[in-house]
């Protein structure tokens, strides 16, 4: 299961609704800007090049703009993302062994030396040992 946390979770929760009420505020202002701009000097080239075209266009450019600001404010913020860990029994060990035998493993380093497959081979019944010796009586 995981869970979402912040390191200053202050921030996020006073800085989330504050980012939401001021960019709902300036988009209402600059929305009525726009409207008593477009009455004052019509639709001329200038203003329809510099601001959106229509009120759709301008409520999406104002979302994107709130959700910006409210993902700076989270970043900000710390998110954590923690999970329980997985907990194994004490004594317990898992062990990996993973094997690669082409004959590149099984080719000689040096003139006659043993090549490295023979080794690892070794190596393994070694670790095998050693963990059978280890067990808790009884199981």
């Amino acid at each position: 299961m995981h869970y979402i946390s912040f390191m200053d979770p202050l921030l996020f929760w006073i800085g989330a609704p504050t980012v939401l009420l001021l960019g709902c505020a300036m988009a209402w202002y600059n929305t009525k800007g726009v409207e008593q701009a477009r009455k004052f000097y019509g639709t001329e080239a200038l203003l329809d090049l510099f601001s959106p075209r229509n009120f759709v266009q301008m409520r999406a450019l104002w979302a994107q703009w709130i959700l910006f600001f409210l993902v700076i404010v989270a970043a900000a913020a710390g998110p954590n993302a923690s999970s329980t860990p997985t907990l194994a029994r004490a004594g317990a060990l898992q062990v990996e062994a993973i094997y690669d035998v082409s004959n590149s493993m099984n080719a000689e380093d040096y003139e006659h030396t043993i090549s490295r497959l023979p080794v690892i081979r070794c190596r393994r019944r070694c670790i095998s040992g050693a963990r059978a010796s280890n067990t808790p009586s009884g199981s």
